[in-house]
């Protein structure tokens, strides 16, 4: 008979662990209940330390510095979060829908209840910028011109007054001479008249200058009114004659009379938009006198001209311009804008056909923050917008459709989405493990106690998110769904192993005590075996250098440590308190039949984990070749599936935010969502006093050209080319209207860093910028612009950022980690391992077969998921399933691999060590297996995508690795080893005591270390 296990003089800490228990049983409900009282306060605020940081980046990461760098260099570009409110409809910019951009934008900004808004981008706010920037503009330069002491009006006059006024006087003076002599021939008046004009001018020698010219022509044309151009010949004609002699001979001559006319613009523009009969006119005069400074300064004359009417004294503030500039851009129609558009800020807001465009909000803060009750004000807002929206375009007769979009709205989707989902996936993840945990016990009471525990340990994990964000940092949203399935996935697995052994011994004979004894001495240490490896794996993520991973890691390492613990604690003592009628309605006599029956079968061998135990000893190659068969076409399959890049692809597709992007995506481009960043710094800044430092600007030109040639690239913005100015204007820089030279630099200032020599471009690709093949199309370019900067002295270095690049860091950083993860993992387990089952070749084999769980499943998520259901898997995944599977895997491996042990310490030889083993642990294995691989399918039924894979990918390993690789190949390949399986070199078998080894097979062992 064995030991009571109560009276040992010397124990392990498990068989010490149970003896205190048993006779304790209120200590340790007593203390964790105290514990769940302290962690209240956390629970209650745990929505105050999460947030959305899925695609956070380490600092050092090359698209954080370049980040980094665009907020140092352009403090003017919000650093907060910002969102999108995207308008369909016919003509988007007719009345109806600029009328509705601007009654949206204005009912927006007067919304009291919208605290952190700190911006709107429209078409019109835009445009209203631009007219205000250039108005202002035009108010300096047209002021003192036209208002000054000695005006431009007057310059003019008295330049139209020599010019043409001559010429008049001449013409005037020939023709009343002709109808007083109608019988005279007309030439013969062109000499009288010349003299009578010429002493009329006295001693004004530059008049009498232009008379000269005008008379006789100059010196190559002799194109005078007495010249070839002979006006005399047709009277009738004379005022078209005289006008053409003074436009061809004048211009001439005036650009020899430097010390005259000092500024050949003005008497060019006098001679050619007046005439002999509107020189004197004032509205003719006012019209070349701002064509006159049109030329001189760069402004355009229609600028001049609006400015001109709207501000008749030119003397207005600023705000009385910025007002009048906002009330043209809202109320006049952008079709009949007297200055039009630019074009590139009408492709930034409005699609080809006219039928999209979209507000940007920028915020004050990142979505992220929160108050200290836990409020986030950039979701608050954004419900509160979301509300307007419904009120004004919702309503069917509105003829327009809207969509919030956008950084901020697609992060407080995916938590709306996760909140949803985990009030539906929770009461079914618990309905769903009470009803086969029920169904395996055939008890509703036997639950009861592993779900007691289980939700206790659930809300103290809460109150652990709580304390790890308040302490470490934010956590993301998906922390919170992840544990909760962790949590009641293996809390629940470590409840059943305790009260399944519970049961095995009441079955067997044993007392109460004894049993629950003799379940936390055995079951206990598989249970705090594969606790650790659970933990291992989970600490391993923590070494990933991503946020989101980093964060699972911790939360989840967290909540198997506090439901291992609780399950070693409270399940033991409340079956000490509850004792065999935890398992009514089979108890005393029903029970003590049910036990009769389990010896029964358990003697003739002829359950069906028995019978797989003997047919995979039996037949071990026909097993592991089956495998191996299965194994060929699946690993082809893991090594080629695709994965996706674009985290806001897992969000659902129903979602107004997704919608939001695909509606960009088709109307503006693939890459017009999400574009990349290069910035690229010069060893001298651009411009220097009044010049343009040419080499500079040629570099940028080459750039320009050498990233819009990339393959995958769709367009490429920076300060020189189509949508700016042109390379030539920038090398004129220094000669060109004054005007000009401010809106150039003005232009400039939103592509040149506050250090004067960093530039700032930006591209789309012709795919979502979010996509491998924007990655793939980031590296081409990347490779050659750095090939074109190693020969290129002017450029001193370059940076990447923005999507692609971002997609790229976490592409990098996952995969580098990865290798750290799966090392930590690897050795830790097979350390682990090697401790418990005191096993060299053990543990590695234990490895491989999870490793070839891992890789079924991630083919057959792939299969079914992307090939099937057309379902975009994030490339997190796999990282996640190899990561938690490892962990998770090794349970069933060490529940197994420990009964083995245990079976041949009672002196059972290898074969038939494992075929007991199977048989004893094949049905809780796979009850364990149902019951987690159900938490984690339950995640497919939330919307949230990167969760739905996850959740199917490890739900499926699971079930695969308890179905097929417990029950089958690990017997299997213990089989094909037998005893070997078991050696270890002399001098590690120190680190394990070794059991007392009965004599008789069958016996029960000494106390197990």
């Amino acid at each position: 008979m064995p030991r009571n296990p109560l009276r040992a003089p010397r124990s392990g800490p498990f068989h010490r662990l149970g003896t205190s228990i048993v006779r304790h049983p209120w200590y340790p409900i007593i203390f964790w209940l105290l514990v769940l009282a302290i962690a209240v306060p956390g629970i209650l605020r745990v929505s105050s330390v999460t947030d959305n940081s899925t695609t956070t980046l380490p600092s050092n990461a090359p698209s954080v510095l370049a980040a980094h760098e665009i907020a140092r260099l352009f403090p003017n570009v919000t650093q907060g979060s910002s969102s999108l409110v995207v308008l369909s409809g016919p003509r988007i910019t007719g009345p109806r829908g600029q009328g509705l951009v601007v009654n949206l934008t204005r009912d927006i900004q007067s919304n009291g209840s919208i605290t952190d808004l700190a911006s709107i981008s429209t078409l019109y706010t835009a445009y209203q910028a631009y007219l205000d920037g250039q108005s202002e503009l035009a108010l300096r330069v047209m002021a003192p011109a036209l208002t000054g002491p000695v005006s431009l009006y007057d310059e003019v006059n008295g330049t139209a007054d020599l010019l043409w006024g001559v010429p008049a006087q001449y013409v005037g003076t020939w023709t009343s001479m002709v109808q007083q002599n109608p019988n005279t021939s007309p030439s013969s008046f062109n000499w009288p008249v010349y003299q009578d004009v010429f002493r009329s001018l006295g001693n004004n020698t530059v008049a009498q200058g232009v008379l000269h010219e005008f008379y006789y022509g100059n010196a190559t044309l002799q194109n005078g009114f007495n010249g070839t151009a002979d006006c005399a010949a047709a009277p009738s004609q004379v005022l078209t004659c005289a006008e053409s002699v003074v436009r061809s001979v004048l211009p001439p001559w005036v650009a020899t009379q430097p010390a005259v006319f000092p500024s050949v613009v003005e008497p060019d523009v006098v001679l050619e938009t007046l005439g002999l009969g509107n020189f004197s006119s004032w509205t003719s005069l006012r019209s070349t006198a701002l064509h006159v400074l049109s030329d001189v300064s760069g402004l355009g004359y229609v600028l001049e001209e609006t400015v001109l009417q709207a501000f008749p004294t030119l003397n207005a503030t600023p705000l009385e311009v910025e007002n009048w500039a906002g009330l043209v851009a809202d109320t006049t129609s952008p079709s009949t804008y007297l200055i039009p558009v630019p074009t590139s800020l009408w492709d930034s807001f409005v699609d080809p056909a006219d039928n999209v465009t979209f507000l940007v909000l920028s915020f004050n803060v990142s979505d992220s923050y929160a108050l200290p009750n836990g409020h986030q004000p950039v979701f608050s807002d954004l419900a509160t917008i979301g509300a307007l929206l419904q009120r004004e375009v919702g309503g069917s007769s509105s003829g327009f459709s809207y969509w919030q979009t956008g950084e901020a709205a697609s992060d407080l989707t995916e938590t709306t989405v996760l909140n949803s989902s985990l009030a539906i996936t929770l009461p079914i993840t618990v309905l769903a493990l009470l009803g086969v945990t029920i169904a395996y016990f055939r008890s509703p009471v036997a639950p009861l106690a592993s779900f007691g525990a289980i939700g206790i340990a659930l809300a103290i994990s809460l109150g652990g998110i709580f304390v790890l964000g308040t302490l470490v940092g934010p956590v993301d949203t998906t922390s919170v769904t992840l544990v909760t399935t962790f949590v009641l996935g293996v809390g629940t697995d470590y409840g059943v192993f305790l009260i399944a052994r519970y049961r095995e011994e009441l079955l067997r004979g044993r007392s109460s005590d004894d049993a629950i004894v003799t379940s936390v001495t055995w079951a206990g240490e598989s249970i705090a075996t594969s606790g650790a490896t659970v933990i291992l794996a989970t600490l391993a993520m923590t070494f990933s250098g991503q946020a989101l991973v980093s964060q699972w890691g911790e939360t989840l390492s967290l909540s198997v440590l506090i439901a291992l613990l609780l399950s070693l604690t409270v399940i033991p003592a409340i079956l000490k308190l509850v004792g065999p009628r935890i398992f009514w309605p089979y108890s005393r006599d029903r029970f003590q039949r049910q036990a009769q029956r389990y010896r029964e079968r358990m003697a003739a061998g002829t359950t069906y984990f028995q019978r797989a135990g003997r047919f995979s000893v039996a037949r071990p190659w026909v097993v592991v070749g089956v495998a191996l068969l299965v194994s060929v076409p699946l690993i082809a399959v893991a090594l080629e599936a695709p994965v996706s890049y674009d985290f806001y692809n897992q969000l659902p597709s129903s979602a107004a935010s997704s919608q939001g992007l695909r509606e960009l995506s088709g109307n503006f481009g693939p890459g017009f969502a999400f574009p990349s960043d290069v910035l690229v710094t010069f060893r001298s800044p651009l411009l220097q006093g009044n010049a343009t430092n040419s080499s500079e600007f040629a570099e940028i030109q080459n750039l320009t050209t050498t990233m819009a040639g990339t393959p995958g690239v769709a367009s490429v913005d920076s300060p020189v080319g189509p949508a700016n100015f042109p390379l030539s204007a920038w090398m004129n820089y220094s000669r060109a209207p004054p005007a000009l030279q401010v809106e150039m630099r003005g232009s400039l200032s939103s592509y040149v860093g506050v250090d004067g020599r960093t530039v700032w471009f930006t591209f789309r690709t012709d795919s979502s910028g979010l996509s491998r093949s924007a990655v793939t199309a980031l590296d081409s370019l990347e490779s050659r612009v750095t090939s074109y900067a190693a020969h290129a002295p002017a450029i001193q270095s370059v940076a990447y950022g923005g999507a692609a690049s971002e997609i790229r860091d976490l592409e990098r950083q996952i995969t580098s980690a990865q290798a750290n993860m799966e090392l930590i993992v690897v050795v830790g387990l097979l350390l682990v391992l090697l401790l418990v089952l005191g096993s060299l070749i053990v543990p590695p084999l234990a490895l491989a077969t999870i490793a070839l769980s891992i890789v079924w499943a991630w083919a057959l998520t792939f299969l079914t998921l992307q090939v099937l259901f057309h379902i975009s898997i994030f490339f997190f995944v796999p990282t996640i399933l190899f990561i938690l599977v490892f962990g998770l895997g090794m349970d069933y491996n060490v529940f197994i691999l420990t009964r083995i042990r245990e079976e041949r310490l009672k002196g059972y030889p290898s074969s038939e060590a494992v075929v007991r083993a199977v048989g004893a642990t094949g049905g809780v294995i796979t009850a364990a297996a149902l019951i987690l691989g159900t938490a984690f399918f339950v995640l497919t039924s939330g919307q949230f995508l990167l969760l739905r894979s996850i959740g199917f990918a490890v739900g499926i390993a699971v079930l695969l690795d308890a179905m097929f690789v417990r029950a089958y190949l690990v017997p299997a390949s213990l089989s094909i080893l037998k005893d070997r399986a078991w050696w270890i070199p002399p001098g590690l078998r120190r680190l394990r005591s070794a059991p007392t080894i009965p004599q008789n097979p069958g016996e029960e062992p000494g106390v197990p270390p």
